[in-house]
């Protein structure tokens, strides 16, 4: 369970694929296929996937996405 301390969300926070998308500046698709090849840290809940942050920060799309 993500930890939060004084509003800011730690690096466990979990985002949606289509967040990912968002904050990466690709598709949900691309989203999903790094899922499924183990590139993003994913975790199943229920019929639903969330994808750590910790596991995005380190992307190359993340760099150079800001």
């Amino acid at each position: 369970m993500p930890e939060f301390s004084h509003g800011k969300p730690s690096m466990d926070e979990l985002l949606t694929p289509a967040e990912v998308a968002e904050r990466l500046k690709v598709t949900r698709k691309s989203v999903y296929r790094w899922v499924a090849s183990g590139r993003l840290r994913s975790v199943k809940i229920g019929s639903s996937v969330r994808i750590y942050v910790s596991s995005i920060e380190d992307t190359p799309e993340a760099h150079s996405a800001n």
